[in-house]
This record gives C-alpha cells, sequence and structure tokens, in this order.
C-alpha cells in the first residue's frame, strides 16, 4: 500500500525511506528511475483551504497530519519535512486560542513507470540475502511519487488572560471554521471568516509557506490573509514545489524472492517515545506560559514551579536521547524509565475574571491611612494601615466589582482567616475614586471610608 508523507529535502523519486524513522536513504536500490509518468489532474489546479479553531493544543499537531514520531524527530535531531519544522516552531499552551488558516494548491503528480523500474544487482543481491541489512542500506520503502503544488499555513494565536475570557473567545469563534474548493463564493467567506477574526482579537500570526516566489511579508494577521488570497498564483504551473512524497514498499518491485522488509517494531517504540515526548512538552509548555504571565494565576509558587520545569526538562532530555539511538539503529529501540508523575497537575488556577481594579488603593477611615496594592491581575490585596500614635496594621483584602458597586472583605489575620471587617461602595465614573461605609465585627457601627485609585 502506497502513503503520503510530508516533502523533505532530498526525496527524490527512487530514493529509499525508512517508514518508521522518515530517514532518508540515497544510496540507489532502483535503477531506471528516471522512467516517469506525469498525471495531470483534469481539471487543472486544485485549491483548498480550510480555517479551524483549535482550543487544544494536540489538536493541532493531528490537524496538521504530523506525527509523534516525525515530531519526536525534529526535536531529537532536528530534521524532518517543512510542515513539522512549523509545528516545533511556536510553543503551544492550554491557555491559548488558535486558528488555523491553511491552503494547498495541487497541481499535478510525477510517479514512477514502475513496468521499467528494477532493482540495481547489488540491492537485489542484499534483498534477497539479509533484509535487515537491506533495510540500513536502503530504508524499507521508496519514493514512488511527487506531487507538485504548495502549501501555505498560518496560525493565529489569541491568548487568554483569565478562564472566563478563555471561555468567550472560544464561543465567539465556535462558529467561525470553514473549508471548501477556494473559488467563487467560498474564497469570499473565507476572507470574510478571517476578517471578523482579526478584527476582534489582539492576536500573534505565525506562517509557514512552501513554495510559490517572492518573501514573506511582516507577520500580521492582515498580512497573513493577503498572503493566504494571493498564496494559489505564486505556485501555479511551473512554479509548483514539490509539496507531497508518495511512498510503497520495496515488494512492488519484481524479485525473484518476496521479502517482508519490517519495521514495525522499531515504528512502534519511536511512536511510544513519540507520545511520551508530546506529553511533556505539552505541560513544559503550560508551566514557561505560567512562570511567563504570572499575573493571569492565583497562589504562584514559582520556586515549585521551575524546579518541576527543570525535572520536565531532564525527563525530555531522556526520551530524545533514547530516540536519536532507535533513529539511527533499528535495532536500538528501548523505552527508557520515566517518570510519569511529573505531569500530574501542580499548574495554578487561572484567574476566573480580571476586573478593572487598579493597581494600588490609597485609603482613608477613622483617621487611617491605608494602602493597597493588588497582587498582579487578581481582585487580592495586601494591605498596610498607618495612624500617628498608633502601630501598622498590615491585613489582606479581596474586593469585588459589580458594575459601580464595590464590596470589600478584610482579613487582619492574614489571608484564609475569619472576615474582620467588610466594606460597601460606589466607584466614580472615572473609575478612579470610591466612596462607602464598613463595618467590623467588633462593633455595630457603619464608619465611612473613602479611596483613591491609581492605574
Amino acid at each position: 500500500m502506497d502513503s503520503e508523507i510530508g516533502y523533505i529535502n532530498g526525496m527524490n523519486l527512487g530514493v529509499g525511506i525508512n517508514t518508521a524513522s522518515f530517514q532518508i536513504h540515497p544510496s540507489p536500490a532502483l535503477d531506471n528511475v528516471n522512467a516517469v509518468r506525469e498525471v495531470v489532474s483534469a481539471g487543472g489546479q486544485e485549491v483548498l483551504f480550510r480555517v479551524e479553531l483549535l482550543t487544544e493544543t494536540e489538536r493541532l499537531t493531528k490537524s496538521l497530519e504530523v506525527s509523534a514520531r516525525a515530531s519526536l524527530k525534529y526535536g531529537a535531531v532536528g530534521s524532518g519535512s517543512v510542515r513539522t519544522s512549523f509545528v516545533n516552531s511556536f510553543s503551544q499552551n492550554s491557555y491559548s486560542v488558535y486558528v488555523m488558516v491553511q491552503v494547498n494548491v495541487m497541481n499535478k503528480q510525477n510517479l514512477l513507470d514502475l513496468s521499467k523500474i528494477k532493482f540495481n544487482n547489488e540491492a537485489a543481491n542484499t534483498y534477497t540475502k539479509d533484509k535487515d541489512e537491506f533495510i540500513k542500506h536502503y530504508g524499507d520503502s521508496f519514493v514512488y511519487g511527487l506531487i507538485t503544488g504548495g502549501e501555505f499555513i498560518g496560525v493565529l494565536e489569541i491568548e487568554s488572560s483569565s478562564a472566563s475570557e478563555f471561555r468567550e473567545i472560544k464561543a465567539a469563534l465556535s462558529g467561525k471554521a470553514t473549508y471548501g474548493l477556494f473559488t467563487g463564493s467560498a474564497q469570499v467567506s473565507f476572507h470574510e471568516v478571517l476578517e471578523k477574526i482579526i478584527s476582534s482579537y489582539n492576536m500573534k500570526a505565525t506562517v509557514y509557506r512552501q513554495g510559490g516566489d517572492g518573501i514573506l511579508h511582516d507577520l500580521t494577521p492582515e498580512q497573513l490573509i493577503k498572503d493566504a488570497l494571493e498564496f494559489p498564483q505564486k505556485v501555479a504551473e511551473e512554479k509548483g514545489f514539490p509539496r507531497t512524497a508518495l511512498i510503497i514498499p520495496y515488494s512492488h518491485i519484481p524479485s525473484p524472492q518476496s521479502v517482508s522488509l519490517d519495521v514495525s517494531m522499531q515504528q512502534a517504540a519511536l511512536e511510544q517515545l513519540g507520545e511520551l515526548y508530546q506529553k511533556f512538552i505539552k505541560y513544559q509548555s503550560d508551566l514557561i506560559f505560567v512562570l511567563d504571565k504570572k499575573d493571569y494565576f492565583l497562589e504562584i509558587d514559582v520556586d515549585e514551579l521551575n524546579s518541576r520545569n527543570n525535572q520536565i526538562t531532564q525527563q525530555i532530555n531522556t526520551i530524545t536521547d533514547a530516540a536519536k539511538n532507535c533513529f539511527s539503529d533499528t535495532f536500538n529501540c528501548k523505552i527508557p524509565s520515566i517518570d510519569i508523575s511529573l505531569l500530574e497537575s501542580i499548574l495554578p488556577t487561572q484567574i476566573e475574571k480580571i476586573d478593572n481594579l487598579g493597581k494600588i488603593w490609597y485609603e482613608q477611615e477613622s483617621g487611617w491611612i491605608g494602602i493597597w496594592s493588588r497582587r498582579g491581575l487578581t481582585n487580592n490585596f495586601d494591605a498596610i494601615y498607618s495612624k500617628p500614635g498608633e502601630q501598622d496594621l498590615k491585613t489582606f483584602l479581596t474586593i469585588y466589582k459589580e458594575g459601580k458597586t464595590i464590596f470589600v472583605i478584610r482579613r487582619d489575620g492574614g489571608e484564609g482567616s475569619q472576615t474582620s471587617c467588610t466594606y460597601t461602595g460606589t466607584i466614580s465614573e472615572d473609575e478612579r475614586s470610591v466612596e462607602g461605609s464598613y463595618i467590623c465585627h467588633w462593633t455595630n457601627n457603619s464608619i465611612p471610608w473613602s479611596a483613591k485609585i491609581s492605574y
């Protein structure tokens, strides 16, 4: 059975491939590889487009049809298709929403004429006498055909700063997916969908292009749309680029003795290592996001997160070391001992909602001056109260805002202690001052308070 894989530099017609490790074997096993037949699409150039919302990081890799083995090989030895390189070029985390924009162009196929292809003498001798040696030198399959054209993929990354914002982004984009032939009304729909997406959010664009001429422009969402729409013309006819290789086993070549070239054990080991690699890389990406965006999360223990990140790096190195051995030697594939417990979540909870609460509140009450300092983007504040002749008081506050109403819980015993006082107030139209009253558990009197808010 033949299969398609993304084109890797060096995948010329007749070149050997190990389908487990994706290793290219340039030493020729076949003669007459210049005997080709061209299969031109009856309808000429075919262009397909897709806009897809991806809210799970694993789906991006799956949607681009990059296997765990391919990702592992790129991570371990830095080689692979351009598409695999692209998938590994940016960090994927669980706190961002991704919109994938894809334009595939297929011009024609060039296929080997198998009726004229045969083993060369040396390869034929090895093929019948020592199948393991044959695999080492020539792989288990060969490039039977090439599909020319091009591929344009852009990923728009929309970062969420809170759990509620993440849900809102997903809901807003859930109906925006579209796909089909890049002609007529479908092309208009493709354009309109992208315009609506980029007009609603700030986002980062990452682009990969295989085929076409000219340079890639600055990576803005607007330029991504323009480049995507223009791409089919840039890879038309002679401008086409090998984008997909058709691979078939050597058993398709007539031989005096039928030989089974089996790389399934190597493939199974690399798939297992690849799945482990992807799990650890994904978790590490989440850790790094949290450490980079501390204000988006509650109760950050930086030392604990850094320690876990270092442990995960060690596990990734162990996996990639095992993978290097397996990729280079079909018979040296071992699964090392890996501590899966490191993937048990220590990730902090993302802030549910970010209110417009400023950074510092300068508060006054009963002769006391309070300075309330916000913890990142949370609704938690550390406060210190001062009054002439009195000892300073340090306390913990939680502030809630609903419309123009402010509600504050004060805990003099620190976070997690019993409520000491509760404040209510009304925020001004410019949201820079608050006035209201508060009451404490040791008195039934309602006492006025006010504050100025600094942003």
